[in-house]
């Protein structure tokens, strides 16, 4: 860096002399384009300061009248005002950013409330029309007809998906507060926690599992948990078509980065609806084949993102679907 600021020094000097010998908008352009070039190699304001003052006085200590030096003075500001500028850009632009993610985060705290507070306003309807409408069937059921008591029982099933709309609603708003508390975590060991409570609740299925040397990695423990439990979650509800569910779980280190996978042989997805795939309430299958309130995978990427890392996909309509994300490597 010192032999940076030399060679600045240098160059401003002798473009700051060729300004006052008369070079006038070539000098002004060429001292503009240097101190552009001092920026990019992170030069700082003092260093311009530094440099005009020392040549300033040796330019005025070889000046023989007043207005030699009313003329030197004149020329020197006019010169350093103009190498002020990449650096007067440079701090607009910073404020500017600076702005605009103090704007991001309000917004994003205003809209975690907003769901928050909406997720509990609705609860409190929601448990009267599943109450009212229990203790209508258990009175009067015998007086209902096949087709009333189904229209009753579709009343019941939409209250239930709709307070699991507002569970994971409320899970989604609660993830931008919740403090992480990261530890060194056994990968294998809580994939096989995961996969084994969704034996339980999939009896019946033929669902085999294969743990491709996956490493530990860090992280949150519940929040790690809950991807995996995503993740293979939706493998095995979207391989429930197939004779056997074949799902694959490993890992591999690039970039300095641990690169975990999920990848399955289900029914896939068309890679052309991708921008759809981590949005909240966004399905790229029907509700009718396949259960869930869409929020899954956003919550997924939320989780990922606030342990600094990336998440992906890749699919082919009925050939299975890859999902990747990726934790820093441990030190």
């Amino acid at each position: 860096m010192k032999e940076k600021v030399r060679t600045f020094d240098a160059a401003y000097q002798q473009s700051l002399r060729e300004c006052i010998a008369g070079a006038g908008e070539i000098a002004l352009q060429h001292g503009h384009e240097l101190v552009r070039q001092a920026v990019r190699d992170g030069l700082w304001v003092m260093d311009i300061v530094s440099a005009q003052r020392r040549t300033l006085l040796e330019l005025l200590a070889d000046a023989e009248t007043v207005n030699d030096c009313i003329r030197v003075v004149k020329a020197s500001q006019d010169f350093f005002t103009e190498c002020l500028a990449p650096f007067e850009l440079t701090h607009r632009g910073f404020l500017e950013v600076e702005s605009l993610n103090n704007k991001l985060e309000v917004a994003n705290k205003e809209l975690e409330s907003f769901s928050y507070s909406v997720s509990h306003d609705l609860r409190a309807p929601l448990r009267a029309i599943d109450g009212y409408s229990r203790m209508i069937l258990k009175k009067q059921d015998e007086h209902f007809d096949e087709e009333t008591r189904r229209q009753f029982q579709t009343i019941r099933d939409n209250v239930a998906t709709m307070s699991r709309l507002i569970d994971d609603l409320l899970a989604f708003s609660r993830l931008g507060k919740q403090e992480m508390s990261k530890t060194n975590l056994d990968m294998e060991e809580m994939i096989r926690e995961v996969w084994q409570n969704l034996l339980t609740i999939n009896p019946g299925r033929n669902m085999t599992l294969c743990i491709e040397g996956i490493q530990a990695g860090m992280g949150d423990r519940s929040l790690i948990r809950e991807v995996f439990s995503n993740l293979l979650g939706n493998a095995v509800k979207f391989t429930q078509k197939r004779d056997v569910a074949r799902i694959e779980a490993g890992s591999h280190i690039e970039d300095n980065e641990m690169v975990y996978y999920v990848r399955d042989n289900g029914v896939g997805f068309d890679m052309k609806y991708y921008d759809k795939l981590f949005g909240v309430f966004q399905r790229l299958h029907s509700a009718d084949e396949y259960e869930g309130t869409g929020v899954g995978l956003a919550i997924v990427q939320r989780i990922i993102q606030r342990h600094g890392g990336r998440i992906w996909a890749e699919s082919k309509i009925d050939e299975g679907a890859c999902f990747h994300f990726t934790l820093p490597a441990r030190g």
